[in-house]
């Protein structure tokens, strides 16, 4: 058995809940679905709980916190008692769970990812309170996680039909997802075209829809280059960062001095030079690993990092402008608002990091600067967002569901079923 795609899985009885983990650079979070039929070609599903551990699937090939979780399935077991507060053990044995890993996991070698995964499956399967049909761990194509965010956007905005870019048809929202290792964007290209299903016709989706995923792009991955390139020179300053911020890297001491012009030159100069590297360069707007992307068109929805950092700018910058713009700032608006918040002093910071935001961990604010900062620059100077256009809405709900890609796997999945039948 290929260890790409472990199936336990038994058919008991017509599934109500539908079990994901999104296994992203940062941690594992769990998604339980009610997949119950509400009547006749329906392919909607509900969340009705989630949970995320910490730290990602990745870093268990260097041993990571051993003392608190020594293998990848006692962290797991963590999701396996949530999952068990909520589903009846009536229902357990029907309740498919996918472990699906993202771009942490995309930058490991093959070999590695399947160490992990087989070491996950074995202990899984030797718990007592385990009690569901694993479908599969793998490694999921960043071009399936781009259109699956796309899927479930444009659903949560009330979107069941067909796809059309005719005038008198839906142009679906286009996506943008970010986190620690990969960023996707998806989106309508073309000015006209034919209507498609856009759940139960994936491959005419995909000869349509412009969808990339750029690995090594994420916040972490990008920020922790241009660190390389600091303590490459001995450490010092990092424009990138608050103002009198302190750290370490690679053995050199950083200190933060809150320039945001300066931090986009920086992120700039850095796009520019991979790409470079790759062959790319000469476009109108700077080309990503050597990638030339088409124009964007139509509007987009940003969920996960692009809504959790921007969020956080606004609350905590308290700029005027991008406040009365959100959720739909310009890129001009976000840029003003970073330079006052990256000048924020980190002194004062700090002590408040544990509640200072909603969406932000205290381990996370450090990075808060580097991150709104990055979002703006790349949508701007890279992807090629209009400096004051509104085609961005920065989301972490539509209607008080939660978007993110494992609801629109989900749809897909359900759909598909639907048509077998």
């Amino acid at each position: 058995m290929s260890l790409r795609e472990y199936t336990t899985a038994s058919t008991i009885a017509p599934p109500k809940f539908r079990m994901v983990v999104d296994a992203g650079s940062t941690g594992s979070r769990l998604f339980i679905y009610d997949i119950s039929d509400r009547g006749e070609g329906d392919a909607s599903v509900i969340k009705v709980g989630s949970i995320k551990t910490t730290p990602g699937l990745s870093c268990f090939i260097h041993g990571c916190n051993p003392e608190k979780y020594p293998t990848p399935s006692d962290q797991y077991m963590k999701l396996v008692r949530y999952a068990n507060s909520i589903i009846p053990p009536s229902d357990r044995a029907a309740t498919e769970l996918t472990i699906l890993a993202t771009a942490g996991m995309r930058m490991l070698s093959e070999e590695d990812q399947n160490t992990i995964y087989s070491s996950l499956l074995a202990g899984l399967s030797s718990e007592p309170d385990f009690q569901y049909s694993i479908t599969s761990i793998s490694t999921l194509r960043g071009d399936l996680e781009g259109y699956y965010g796309l899927v479930s956007s444009n659903h949560l905005l009330g979107y069941f039909g067909e796809l059309s870019t005719s005038n008198d048809g839906y142009r679906p929202h286009g996506s943008l997802d970010m986190g620690g290792s990969s960023t996707q964007i998806t989106f309508l290209p073309g000015d006209r075209g034919p209507k498609i299903d856009l759940i139960e016709e994936r491959e005419e989706v995909f000869r349509n829809l412009y969808v990339q995923s750029y690995l090594g792009y994420g916040a972490d991955t990008f920020r922790e280059g241009i660190w390389d390139e600091v303590a490459a020179k001995g450490g010092g300053e990092v424009k990138c960062a608050f103002k009198g911020w302190r750290g370490e890297w690679k053995g050199e001491k950083l200190v933060g001095t809150g320039d945001a012009a300066g931090c986009r030159e920086a992120i700039r100069e850095r796009i520019e030079r991979l790409s470079s590297a790759k062959g790319g360069g000469g476009g109108e707007f700077i080309d990503i690993d050597g990638i030339r992307h088409p124009k964007i068109r139509g509007r987009f929805i940003a969920m996960s990092l692009y809504f959790f950092a921007l969020d956080c700018l606004r609350v905590v910058g308290g700029d005027k402008s991008l406040a009365e713009g959100w959720p739909r700032p310009t890129m001009n608006e976000v840029l003003h608002a970073t330079e006052g918040f990256c000048a924020m002093e980190w002194s004062e910071l700090e002590p408040k990091k544990s509640t200072i935001h909603k969406f932000t961990r205290d381990w996370g604010l450090e990075h808060r600067c580097f991150e709104a900062v990055y979002i703006a620059t790349f949508l701007r100077d890279a992807y090629g967002f209009e400096e004051d256009g509104r085609r961005v809405q920065f989301r972490f709900d539509i209607g008080g569901e939660e978007v993110e890609w494992t609801r629109g796997m989900v749809m897909v999945e359900k759909g598909e079923k639907r048509k077998e039948e």
